[in-house]
């Protein structure tokens, strides 16, 4: 448990107007991008261990985090599924990248066809 606390300390992504970048590794990094064009769809879970941590959050008065893992299917061949794990209002950052790939497409004159 302790190994997957520092996997998700290590990790870090960076969302601009036209890719979502994530940084992972403890020892040996790796950076990944993703164009957000090739986005396809986004999906975001919130276990019961993150909604009992924000129930007795707010049991002690504090404000709830909120926290959420949101997965990114896309039509990039090396990433075609990301997962962002232990975020923050991982709602309304999912909400950020769904504007943002949305505004990127349009930009770019890009349509999916489903």
């Amino acid at each position: 448990m302790y190994w997957q606390y520092i996997q998700v300390r290590s990790t870090s992504y960076v969302l601009t107007t036209q890719r979502l970048i994530t940084k992972t590794g403890v020892s040996r990094k790796e950076v990944n991008f993703i164009e957000l064009y090739r986005v396809l769809d986004i999906q975001v879970e919130r276990g019961p261990l993150y909604q009992l941590l924000d129930f007795a959050r707010s049991c002690l008065g504090k404000k709830s985090l909120l926290l959420g893992d949101i997965r990114i299917f896309s039509s990039d061949y090396s990433h075609s599924k990301l997962f962002l794990y232990t975020i923050p209002n991982a709602l309304g950052v999912a909400e950020k990248i769904r504007k943002a790939f949305n505004d990127d497409k349009d930009i770019k004159r890009v349509f999916h066809r489903d």
